[in-house]
């Protein structure tokens, strides 16, 4: 996963690390975050929309039920940056057949990842990608890791990713988070951002 981390500061930054957007920017500077409209959806685009936006990136969102043909059309088809939180990985067709260009697109997702039909590729984190310890984290997660990697004082974030990944069900089979998503709690607990206490389970 980090070697995917790096791929996205390098759409983020230029060479020299200084925050510039590369010319994946409109003509106001804005960048696109598409998201879900439930718990996890909703805490990726926070996690994500706030770490760009330390950055000096302002974000203009996109809420969606689902992403479907009646919903494509949202999809900006200029050269901005559209980062996908909490979908698009099963939807990747959907984007090749709306002539969305791969170059302008990063998806952060956690489901079943579908490739386009006629092999447009999609730059996508996932966290079914990365072997059994990330299977039980949610969009929140991944986007959350994603922005620790681009600043490490975005740590405050990490409450939100919990948020995601307990209101996704991650913990519902065995009563608590595992893998990587409980390493995300015991990453917030150490920076002082939660406390973490035995429940009725």
């Amino acid at each position: 996963i980090v070697s995917s981390i790096d791929v996205i500061e390098g759409m983020i930054y230029d060479n020299n690390g200084s925050g510039k957007y590369l010319n994946l920017n409109t003509d106001d500077g804005v960048f696109y975050t598409l998201s879900h409209i439930d718990a996890d959806g909703i805490t990726s685009f926070s996690i994500i929309s706030q770490a760009l936006a330390r950055e000096g990136i302002p974000v203009q969102p996109v809420f969606v039920r689902q992403l479907e043909p009646m919903t494509v059309p949202h999809i900006p088809k200029d050269d901005s940056l559209k980062v996908f939180t909490d979908l698009g990985s099963g939807q990747q067709g959907l984007l090749e057949e709306a002539g969305i260009d791969p170059e302008t697109v990063v998806i952060l997702d956690h489901h079943v990842s579908q490739q386009a039909p006629n092999g447009t590729e999609y730059f996508e984190v996932n966290s079914q990608l990365y072997g059994e310890d990330y299977h039980k984290c949610s969009a929140a997660g991944i986007t959350y890791l994603v922005a620790r990697r681009m600043n490490p004082e975005n740590t405050d974030l990490s409450k939100l990713a919990v948020v995601g990944n307990v209101g996704d069900m991650m913990a519902r089979e065995t009563g608590r988070l595992t893998g990587i998503a409980h390493w995300i709690a015991e990453d917030a607990e150490a920076h002082g951002h939660l406390k973490m206490l035995q429940g009725l389970n």
